[in-house]
């Protein structure tokens, strides 16, 4: 869980990083990731959400920007397989792998 992450800010990220999803969708997955994340993985949420760059928190052998440089794709994606990743390292690195065609 989330517990430092602004709710309205973090929606307004997700809506920018998702402009084809409905408001009501928008806000359900960010309550959704403040409420599954990983605490580990909140300095890189405040991060993302502030526009810095990502500190590199390693939960075992990968981090947020190693996740975004294999997937070739965007935070939320690498957040989401990296979340996993710390629940279920199987599961985890089969999303971690699962790149962009």
């Amino acid at each position: 869980m989330l517990s430092n992450i602004d709710i309205d800010q973090l929606t307004a990220c997700v809506g920018r990083a998702m402009p084809g999803l409905a408001p009501k969708r928008v806000a359900a997955y960010a309550e959704r990731l403040v409420a599954e994340t990983d605490e580990r993985l909140e300095p890189n949420v405040a991060e993302w959400i502030a526009g810095e760059p990502l500190s590199d928190i390693w939960l075992g052998q990968y981090c947020m920007g190693l996740v975004m440089r294999i997937q070739g794709r965007g935070f939320l994606t690498a957040l989401e397989a990296l979340n996993c990743y710390a629940a279920d390292p199987a599961k985890g690195e089969s999303l971690i792998w699962r790149v962009s065609r």
